[in-house]
C-alpha cells in the first residue's frame, strides 16, 4: 500500500552565534497518510534537542550548521522509531515487511 508522508518543520530554536556550544531544537510535525490522502494513519510532533560542542569546530558558524543538521537528523530517527512502534501495536496501520526493514535501516543501532 503506498503513502503519503507530509513534515512540517514547526519551529528550528537556534542560538544567536557567539556561544561556546550550540544548542539547536526542532519541532517537526509529521502525518503519513494513504496515498490519496483522504485518511491520516499517523500523526506526531517531534521535538528534539542537538548540542554541537566546542570541540567540534572553532567557527561558530560551522558549529550552528553542525547542531541544525544533529538536531534534524535525531528528529528523523525519533519519528522513524514512533512510525515502527505504532506500525507493531495497531493492527489497523500495519507496514509490511518490506517498508518496515526498509525503516529499520535507516535508524542506527544503539
Amino acid at each position: 500500500m503506498p503513502f503519503v508522508l507530509n513534515a512540517e518543520l514547526v519551529e528550528l530554536d537556534q542560538p544567536t552565534l557567539g556561544g561556546f556550544d550550540m544548542d539547536v531544537t526542532s519541532t517537526v510535525k509529521y502525518r503519513l497518510t494513504n496515498a490519496d490522502g483522504s485518511k491520516a494513519l499517523f500523526e506526531t510532533t517531534v521535538k528534539k534537542l542537538y548540542t554541537a560542542n566546542f570541540s567540534s569546530t572553532f567557527l561558530g558558524v560551522k558549529r550552528l550548521q553542525l547542531a541544525n543538521e544533529g538536531s534534524m537528523r535525531e528528529n528523523i530517527k525519533q519519528f522513524i522509531e514512533e512510525l515502527i512502534a505504532a506500525s507493531e501495536k495497531d493492527p489497523a496501520f500495519k507496514l509490511d515487511a518490506k517498508a518496515t526493514s526498509g525503516l529499520y535501516e535507516l535508524v542506527p543501532a544503539g
